[in-house]
């Protein structure tokens, strides 16, 4: 007797099972149906519910046994379909966690370029800070330069109004 889970995650051990019953009970499992059948007859399988619960000869009819490899193969199919859909899930998520990546490689790029903008940006904001103050001192002097001409320019004047006078 081999137990087997309809579970995809026993899978691999149910497969297992099934390959390791196969071989202690020298069933060769091949393509059509009745030659496996033949098989488990020949090897000396039980095939009625009764001589499986008792060690009573095969009554002959075997109708148990082929119920029995039908419902096997029927498992079987459906652990295929299910490691199928299993697959499936498992290579769109795959796909989607490589777009994910691709997204975050393109983020991570853009934020280092706009990161090495930024640095530009800067060093032009201070290079345009420090202009900016020479330009006001630079004004700053020419508003005293300004102011003492104008000084002396009304100076001038005066004298020159005296001197008319």
């Amino acid at each position: 007797i081999a137990t087997i889970s309809p579970s995809i995650l026993n899978l691999q051990e149910s497969l297992q099972t099934l390959h390791y019953a196969q071989a202690a009970n020298g069933i060769q499992n091949k393509a059509s149906t009745a030659s496996s059948y033949l098989s488990i007859v020949g090897s000396g399988l039980p095939t009625t519910p009764s001589s499986f619960d008792s060690n009573n000869e095969d009554d002959g009819g075997g109708c148990y046994a082929i119920e029995r490899w039908q419902e096997m193969e029927i498992r079987m199919e459906h652990m295929q379909h299910e490691v199928e859909e299993a697959r499936q899930v498992l290579a769109s998520h795959y796909m989607e966690k490589q777009e994910l990546r691709d997204k975050v490689e393109a983020a991570e790029e853009k934020q280092q370029m706009l990161q090495q903008q930024l640095s530009k940006i800067q060093q032009e904001l201070t290079v345009s800070k420090r202009d900016l103050e020479n330009e006001r001192k630079a004004k700053k002097k020419l508003q005293g330069q300004l102011n003492k001409t104008q000084q002396d320019l009304n100076q001038t004047r005066k004298e020159l109004q005296e001197e008319n006078k």
